[in-house]
């Protein structure tokens, strides 16, 4: 009686110490002699298995089969309390011995999560060694598993453009101009990069990245123009994912680029490791800005009556475009306004007006997410000019659209001024002295006066006669 009791007591402890430190009440012991790979004990992707190290210099080995390709965390749990340094080193590898993640175990945490790698379908060795210290108690590991829905992976080794993973991001559909790609998960190991290329449409895209639900890394996204990787002026965004922001998502700047292949890279900041998505979404548009137009003599010529899509999408990026005007057509508006997706962030755009020494100002003015900006054209002297947009004071990763429009209520005969315009810089004073409204009116051109009769009085008279009619 006294041995039943003492035996349910230990039971009781067991299944105690169990509850306390996450261990699986039936878990895959360890076989014997499973010191090298060639007699690795047989797990499946499901199993919890266990074991331990008997002595300082033992080595355990498990052959992991998988059914499928998933994305994991190795999750270890054990009950020696006693050290703050490492007890065990957990090491995932591939058949061909490449690392897949390694997994430090600290003696004072029961239970270490590993960031989220990528495991593909078939065989993988898990092996378990000492750390700084060797405790002879008993292990478990279990992985924690993600299916793969509508998410693909990226592919080892993808470290450098010339092994980056290609990304489908499908046709532009027709009503939206947008084309979206699947979710791609990938993982950060030490001095890790990963290399991602897609092909785009003419227009502008942006890159969303978002941290693993798992372990949580710090990570920096850079994207490339399509003239490569190599040059520092390929850079035309960048965007860091901080610990601040490890609960939600960070979209890349738009980037405006010409039809190809366009590439971006993941890589951690100051050795932070952890798992990540990335989603690429472009739009077609036949106008925009082609990256790199930082400079006077490289800038994008807007023509009348045109628009371009822009971005500054890095801090200290700038965009140049180049504006010919000539007196007798010139009934043109520049115009600079936020894209759509750009009015619910807070950004903010510097936009100058030059002359064609690209040097000397004519106009300075802001533009922000909820206003965009007017700048008359006519009125002007003909010629060359430049117009410089730089980030504002709220830096932010949404775009602009420059355009110029034509103002047909323009007389350009006029230097370029409207009727109105020409009605207030009349000399009124010298026809108040003078009393002669026929002189005048001589600076007026009369077809501004047919143009103001239909735009005003027409549409007044026809509703006067229509009011009169419903009387009747």
């Amino acid at each position: 009686m006294k041995k039943s009791i003492i035996s349910i007591t230990l039971a009781l402890l067991m299944i105690l110490s169990t509850c306390i430190v996450g261990f699986a009440a039936t878990a895959v012991p360890e076989g014997d002699n499973n010191g090298t790979k060639d007699h690795a004990t047989a797990v499946k992707l499901s199993d919890t298995f266990a074991g331990k190290l008997d002595a300082s210099d033992d080595v355990d080995y498990f052959l992991l089969e998988a059914e499928e390709d998933v994305i994991a965390s190795v999750v270890v749990n054990h009950s020696a309390l006693s050290s703050n340094a490492s007890i065990y080193k957990v090491t995932v590898t591939d058949t061909n011995d490449k690392t897949e993640i390694v997994v430090d175990v600290k003696g004072t945490a029961s239970e270490t999560v590993s960031p989220e790698f990528n495991i593909s379908k078939g065989n993988h060795y898990v092996k378990i060694e000492r750390g700084q210290n060797w405790f002879d108690t008993e292990y478990q590991i279990k992985l924690d598993v993600t299916r793969l829905t509508d998410v693909t992976t990226e592919t080892e080794n993808n470290n450098d453009a010339s092994s980056a993973d290609s990304i489908s991001i499908g046709a532009v559909d027709g009503k939206s101009k947008k084309a979206v790609s699947p979710v791609v998960f990938g993982a950060i190991s030490a001095d890790d990069i990963d290399y991602y290329c897609f092909t785009a449409p003419k227009g502008y895209f942006y890159v969303t990245i978002k941290n693993s639900t798992k372990v949580k890394g710090n990570y920096k996204v850079k994207s490339y123009s399509i003239a490569g990787v190599d040059s520092a002026k390929s850079i035309v965004g960048e965007v860091d994912l901080l610990a601040t922001n490890q609960s939600g998502s960070v979209e890349l700047p738009e980037v405006g680029v010409d039809a190809g292949n366009v590439y971006f890279s993941v890589e951690g900041i100051n050795g932070s490791v952890g798992g990540y998505t990335v989603q690429v979404t472009a739009y077609e548009d036949e106008e925009n800005e082609s990256e790199y137009n930082n400079t006077v003599s490289t800038a994008d010529t807007l023509g009348l009556g045109k628009r371009i899509f822009g971005s500054t999408s890095l801090k200290d990026d700038v965009d140049y475009y180049k504006i010919v005007t000539e007196k007798e057509t010139n009934k043109y508006e520049l115009i600079v306004e936020p894209t759509e997706s750009a009015k619910s962030t807070a950004v903010s755009w510097k936009v100058a007006i030059l002359k064609a020494d690209g040097v000397t100002s004519v106009d300075e003015f802001t533009v922000t997410n909820t206003t965009g900006s007017t700048f008359k054209l006519y009125g002007q002297d003909p010629g060359t000019y430049y117009v410089r947009v730089s980030a504002g004071n709220d830096y932010g990763t949404k775009s602009y659209v420059i355009k110029t429009v034509e103002n047909k209520d323009v007389d350009p005969s006029k230097n370029g001024q409207s009727f109105w315009d020409q009605i207030r810089s009349l000399p009124w004073k010298e026809w108040w002295k003078s009393n002669n409204f026929t002189e005048l009116m001589k600076n007026v051109n009369p077809e501004t006066f047919l143009s103001l009769f239909k735009t005003f009085f027409v549409p007044i008279f026809n509703m006067i006669m229509n009011a009169a009619k419903s009387a009747n």
